[in-house]
């Protein structure tokens, strides 16, 4: 699947790895994005032609008669003898292959997920990095919410709620809950135990926020950033409370007051915003960027848009930034530099060492 930026060539790998693809791009409007930014630049063509573009979700392709250990061996993520023996160590004989792997350090969690969707034939979706839609949301209050394990968190283009739940195979349970919203549902795959938490953390940042949408004094932006990280659990309800406080009064990013008052590390914000945009973190201060990769942005373009080029694909040069969300600077940069732009995101302090490091003071 491309990216639905009719000016981006980024293509999401087919089969197994598509549904762990999916999520490190975005998924809005029912569309596939790569980036934030390519998001931002479809938004701007559709807008200008004055028209919805037309496209929907991709349809279930069906449940696979496969175990999850097989699914992992038959792509090649991991060999038959790890698995048997992996699982010959493990003294409960019932448990789940995935944990078993997942301990063993064998696989990530996104990697177990992934196979678990190919298995099931549902996409999946992080529930710790949705983009929410209110009206979705609104669909079900949190006491039923809780009692279904089903997230409602936006629309398709043809008007299906999109409803993160990890029992989307369970047809019985699929039409009450469409009864319940009184809309058509497109259920996407979640684990059970992210669902327990994100559901609870999310109607909490709904009430929260939802009473500084009387001030203004958040961005919608703003508003986005904390809700996940109450849901990551980087912060508390009364910790977001005190930074919502102060913002009435401050200028600053609701980010970096919570950075100010030591509610959050430099790291904490950075992958926040990850979550937000869809964007990689990386960690500069232990990557070592190749100097034909440097020579593709001069020290002057660096320090104007406080960006670093990482890495060179056939497609795109991937640049770390501290702040994925200004998507102005990624495209003027690719207007300087000529070559497409993917964001990544990185702490501001690594990002001024990594500047002085490759391109001197």
């Amino acid at each position: 699947m491309k990216c639905a930026n009719p000016d981006c060539e980024n293509h999401r790998p087919s089969g197994f790895m598509e549904s762990l693809w999916s999520s490190r791009g975005l998924i809005e409007d029912g569309k596939w994005f790569c980036s934030s930014s390519c998001h931002a630049h479809y938004l701007e063509i559709r807008e200008a032609k004055k028209g919805p573009a037309k496209g929907r979700l991709e349809e279930p392709s069906g449940p696979v008669n496969l175990s999850l250990g097989e699914i992992l061996v038959s792509y090649g993520i991991i060999d038959q003898d790890k698995v048997s023996d992996c699982l010959a160590n493990k003294e409960q004989i019932d448990q789940k292959v995935g944990q078993a792997l997942l301990e063993a350090g064998l696989v990530t969690r996104d990697v177990v997920l992934a196979a678990l969707s190919k298995q099931k034939g549902i996409p999946w979706v992080d529930v710790f990095a949705l983009s929410l839609d209110q009206n979705a949301l609104a669909l079900l209050d949190e006491e039923t919410a809780q009692a279904h394990l089903a997230l409602p968190f936006g629309f398709s283009e043809d008007k299906r709620v999109l409803l993160a739940t990890p029992f989307c195979d369970d047809s019985e349970r699929m039409q009450n809950l469409q009864k319940l919203m009184g809309h058509p549902i497109f259920p996407l795959y979640a684990p059970e135990e992210d669902l327990v938490i994100a559901i609870g953390q999310v109607y909490a940042a709904e009430r929260l926020v939802g009473k500084e949408k009387k001030i203004s004094s958040l961005s919608t932006i703003e508003r986005r950033l904390g809700q996940i990280m109450l849901v990551m659990g980087l912060i508390t309800s009364s910790e977001l409370e005190q930074a919502i406080a102060i913002k009435q009064n401050d200028k600053a990013r609701i980010g970096q007051i919570m950075l100010r008052l030591g509610f959050i590390s430099e790291r904490d914000l950075a992958k926040a915003l990850g979550k937000q945009t869809g964007c990689m973190y990386v960690d500069l201060s232990t990557s070592t960027i190749p100097s034909q990769v440097i020579r593709l942005i001069s020290g002057d373009l660096a320090r104007k848009f406080q960006m670093i080029p990482v890495k060179k694909s056939e497609q795109f040069l991937m640049v770390a930034t501290d702040d994925p969300t200004n998507t102005m600077n990624v495209k003027l940069l690719e207007q300087r530099i000529k070559i497409g732009i993917r964001p990544i995101v990185c702490t501001s302090s690594e990002l001024m060492h990594a500047i002085e490091r490759y391109y001197g003071e």
